[in-house]
């Protein structure tokens, strides 16, 4: 039961960390595109 643990450990941090780089990735792409289309002034 142990080692089950562990195992979805690692498999929760594997899948939090992929959604955390999607979506500092999506963030940056909409920060450089919202560069893009809206001018503030």
């Amino acid at each position: 039961m142990r080692r089950s643990v562990r195992e979805a450990t690692i498999g929760f941090s594997l899948l939090a960390a992929l959604v955390a780089g999607l979506g500092l990735w999506f963030w940056l792409s909409g920060v450089v595109f919202g560069q893009k289309t809206w001018s503030f002034r």
